[in-house]
């Protein structure tokens, strides 16, 4: 929900997604909602920090995370007669 970027024209920076904070948090009470936020932004300044000393281990805790959530399994239905393929339930 954020992202830590590195431009050789915008420079460092760090983006703060509102929209995917409110559709995934939005129903959480205000201090929550701002601990969740703080959280986020602690995490992508670490990136900040790393790259600043040429380290790369929160970038690779990141890739393994989200390999394994791509590799969680699921079955798909194969289509059928015109039928949308999607996770079978």
């Amino acid at each position: 929900m954020g992202e830590y970027h590195y431009d050789s024209v915008m420079g460092r920076y760090i983006s703060i997604y509102y929209g995917s904070f409110m559709r995934t948090c939005g129903y959480l009470p205000l201090p929550a909602l701002r601990e969740r936020i703080a959280h986020t932004l602690k995490h992508e300044f670490r990136h900040h920090l790393e790259s600043q000393g040429g380290q790369r281990d929160l970038e690779i805790i990141d890739d393994t995370q989200i390999q394994e959530y791509k590799n969680q399994s699921v079955s798909w239905v194969i289509p059928a007669e015109g039928r949308a393929a999607g996770p079978e339930m």
